[in-house]
């Protein structure tokens, strides 16, 4: 929004104090898990091998943080060019490194090599997320200004966004714990899981929440409306086809990606399909309420979604279990 006003002097402030909170919450996280990571693999997957790869993996948290806070900068330069330069680069070469791994490690260091291969790609995408972000957006590098920001109001649109993604992860996995709780055969959770994952793949290649943030916040409020509108017209030409193209197609899919023995995902696929849909336009809302500082509106209605995401399951996978175990896992993406 500063940017958009050309206030840089303030982006600048801005910038600052939302890193110090992204530094503080990203070691604070790392340092939890690193402290943790005996007991959790003593006490919780009673497996004391986990304990080392959960210690890097308090590395890979914070370096996870951080280069997704300087990868958003490049949406806010409006480079996403760059961003695509980046992830070619960071596949390829994490592919490549992952072979190096299984080939010429001890298969008892898979685990631990995986993990550092990981850490290592983000790294240097970090590396190279800190460089266009000076590049491009130098003044918010500056030495600090003198002018005055509302932390308050930073800390409070931080609480709400939390509070919305908890809620989306809550979202995202009650569905398939409630599943275990309900179904005496698990690999039907698996099929759950299959059919989600490719719904989830397909639907991050078409929301654009990240590019329409930046874009909402800097438009003028007059122009608002005018944006809104291209931005749910333009998305509701991607998002119906793809629903319906996979609602029909997803068998082919279910067996040209995870084969004939998870052929059972085909199911819920049909129902979950038309997530898209849904999560195609709510990324829009999300945007827009993002990017006009009122968060509060998206955490409320995911909030609210996931207490319903509760009920909904609990009502039609205790119904359809009756029929059987498969339509039980339909029920879940019904409710979904």
């Amino acid at each position: 929004k500063e940017l958009g006003e050309n206030n840089k002097e303030s982006a600048n402030a801005h910038f600052k104090y939302i890193l110090k909170i992204k530094l503080f919450l990203a070691t604070i996280s790392a340092i939890f898990l690193m402290a943790l990571s005996y007991p959790i693999s003593i006490f919780i997957f009673k497996k004391d091998f986990l304990a080392i790869p959960l210690f890097i993996l308090g590395f890979y948290i914070f370096i996870i943080a951080m280069e997704g806070f300087f990868t958003s900068l490049l949406y806010v330069a409006n480079k996403v060019n760059y961003i695509s330069i980046k992830e070619v680069f960071s596949q390829t070469l994490r592919i490549l490194l992952l072979l190096l791994v299984f080939f010429f490690l001890p298969e008892k260091y898979y685990v631990i090599g995986v993990i550092l291969i990981l850490s290592l790609t983000l790294l240097l995408t970090l590396i190279f997320g800190i460089y266009c972000s000076r590049k491009f957006l130098p003044f918010l590098f500056y030495k600090k200004t003198n002018v005055e920001i509302d932390k308050k109001a930073i800390l409070v649109f931080l609480g709400y966004l939390i509070a919305g993604s908890l809620s989306l992860a809550f979202f995202s996995n009650i569905d398939s714990i409630m599943l275990g709780m309900f179904l005496e055969d698990i690999s039907f959770v698996g099929f759950y899981r299959a059919a989600f994952a490719l719904v989830a793949s397909i639907g991050g290649l078409i929301t654009f929440s990240s590019i329409l943030i930046p874009a909402f916040a800097k438009v003028k409020k007059e122009d608002l409306q005018h944006i809104f509108d291209k931005a749910i017209k333009y998305s509701v030409i991607i998002i119906i086809p793809s629903a319906f193209g996979l609602a029909i197609l997803g068998k082919y899919f279910i067996r040209a990606i995870y084969g004939y023995e998870y052929m059972g995902a085909s199911l819920p696929l049909i129902f979950l399909s038309f997530v898209l849909i849904e999560t195609g336009l709510t990324a829009i809302f999300y945007s827009v309420f993002s990017a006009r500082g009122k968060p509060e509106a998206y955490a409320k209605v995911m909030f609210i979604s996931a207490i319903l995401n509760i009920i909904f399951n609990y009502i039609l996978i205790s119904f359809l279990i009756g029929v059987s175990e498969l339509w039980a896992v339909g029920g879940a993406a019904i409710a979904t």
